[in-house]
This record gives structure tokens, C-alpha cells and sequence, in this order.
């Protein structure tokens, strides 16, 4: 996916690498934000069957977030220390609507579908999700500053899982069509849905050839109705 980047202001920090960025948050919390996200996404089509209706695509995110937010509670370690909480805890914040928004040293990460073309999700006109994108928070300690992170997912019509990202958001600007867009640091995906074995329909898969005792069989049967009856 292509990084963008934006020129800072100079008492804006070095904003970090993705590399940098996965190092930090360890594999052990994107292991668990990949697990509370595909859990999410199996609950779409189990809660339409359970309807006996197709796929709701307006209720669908919210099903997502309620069931991924159970599950990362769930898993949420207590620390008591900040050397503790630096090295795998993480705290999530109560959002409204079910949001998924996750606290861990150093970074605030917020995890939302992606757009409708797999990039970050626009923020909106809320200015609290505004404040976030344009990293106002970075500003208050350059010793130590606290990078915001989108986390956003893609799934297929099915509402299968399709891939996970970490995007670090700047600023948000308009191209010359008008159109804001998010100006990001980076943007790489994480975790990619392995490939899928494909299945073949039976009534689509080839006849096999026939073996030599089918040919035979067919033989003695032709030449059994070509006798005919007989008489006494």
C-alpha cells in the first residue's frame, strides 16, 4: 500500500516507522486485535441467519465493534506498573457506539472499518476523531509524545476478513477534486487473510475417463442386445 507522508512543522517529533511501530506494540496485542476483529466479523453472518435475512451493511459495523470490544476486555491485563503497562498492558477507554479505542504506552489507537476503497476511514465532522487524525496530542511532550494509530479492517461481501492495517494519520487535506483525504506517515497492512483452498462444484468438475472394465462392460451389454431373443 503506498505510504504518504507531510511535511511537519519543525517542533512537530519524528513521527515513527511502521516497523518501529509494530516492534513497539508487540506481536502479543496485534495478535489480540487480529483475534477480537475476526471474531466480530464471524458474528455479522451468524446474527442474519440467526434473522433469516441477509447481511445488514449499516448494522453490520456496529455488530463488529460490540462483539470485538467483549473480546478484547476480556483479554485486557491489569498492570500495576508503568513497567508493566510498557510491556503488555493496555487499557481500553469506555467510547459510545460500541468504539474500539485502545490505550497502550506510548500510542492510542482507535480500530474502524476501512473506506470503501481499503485506505483510512475518514473522520468525519467530529472534531474529537479530527483532533486524533491531526495528531494533536503529539505536540504536548517531544520527549515522549503519544502517537495516535488507526487499526482499520476490510472484509468481502460475505463479511469475511480480508485484511488488517496500521495507519499513522497527520492531517487531513483535500486533493484538487475536493475531496478531504487522510495525509498519512504510513499506511501496511498487518495481517492478510491466508489463501483459501478452492472448491470445485460437482456438477462443474470434469467426467473421468472410463476404465478398461467399464469398456468391457459396455461391450458385453451391446452384444447381449444385439443377440436378441431367442427361440426354442
Amino acid at each position: 500500500m503506498l505510504t504518504m507522508s507531510t511535511p511537519n512543522p519543525t517542533n512537530f517529533p519524528v513521527p515513527p516507522s511502521f516497523d518501529a511501530v509494530q516492534a513497539k506494540l508487540k506481536q502479543n496485542l496485534l495478535d489480540k486485535i487480529v483475534e477480537a476483529v475476526q471474531e466480530g466479523t464471524l458474528h455479522v453472518p451468524e446474527y442474519a441467519n440467526w434473522q433469516a435475512e441477509s447481511i445488514d451493511y449499516a448494522l453490520a459495523p456496529n455488530l463488529v465493534r460490540h462483539k470485538a470490544k467483549k473480546h478484547l476486555v476480556a483479554e485486557g491485563q491489569e498492570t500495576s506498573t508503568e513497567e508493566e503497562k510498557d510491556e503488555s498492558g493496555f487499557e481500553m477507554p469506555d467510547v459510545s457506539n460500541n468504539g474500539l479505542y485502545i490505550k497502550v504506552f506510548g500510542f492510542e489507537i482507535r480500530i474502524l472499518k476501512s473506506s470503501e476503497d481499503g485506505s483510512v476511514p475518514l473522520p468525519g465532522e467530529s472534531e474529537t476523531r479530527k483532533n486524533f487524525y491531526n495528531q494533536r496530542q503529539a505536540h504536548l511532550d517531544f520527549s515522549q509524545p503519544v502517537w495516535n494509530l488507526i487499526v482499520h479492517w476490510t472484509v468481502d461481501s460475505d463479511y469475511n476478513l480480508l485484511s488488517l492495517s496500521i495507519a499513522l494519520p497527520l492531517e487531513i487535506t483535500k486533493n484538487d477534486m475536493g475531496r478531504a483525504i487522510v495525509e498519512c506517515a504510513f499506511d501496511e497492512p498487518f495481517w492478510r487473510r491466508p489463501p483459501q483452498a478452492s472448491i470445485s462444484s460437482i456438477a462443474n468438475a470434469p467426467t473421468p475417463p472410463p476404465s478398461s472394465l467399464d469398456i468391457e462392460g459396455i461391450a458385453e451389454e451391446e452384444e447381449k442386445i444385439g443377440e436378441g431373443p431367442k427361440t426354442e
